[in-house]
């Protein structure tokens, strides 16, 4: 296979965990269903940093430079859903 040009060639940061916003637990059949919990369920790197069960975290979101006119290219976070932080779009 040949790479596809201007594709394979981008750099991009590699993928080394999930946080997630809960935990999977097993039912007494042993069926798994996800369990929220009132922290994130963090890779063993992050809890390193942030403690076993941390609340907040520190995040920074890669942006890409578009090179020709020197402008970062932005996105916007949203939340879908019924009562949305204030704030917030839906």
């Amino acid at each position: 296979m040949a790479p596809i040009k201007g594709i394979s060639e981008v750099v991009r940061l590699p993928r080394l965990g999930k946080i997630r916003l809960g935990i999977k637990k097993e039912k007494a059949d042993g069926i798994p269903y996800p369990s929220p919990t009132d922290y994130f369920a963090c890779p063993d790197e992050v809890r390193k940093v942030f403690g076993e069960k941390p609340k907040e975290l520190r995040i920074m979101f890669p942006t890409e430079i578009n090179e020709s006119s020197g402008q970062v290219s932005t996105s916007a976070v949203t939340r879908h859903g019924e009562g949305s932080p204030s704030g917030w779009p839906i």
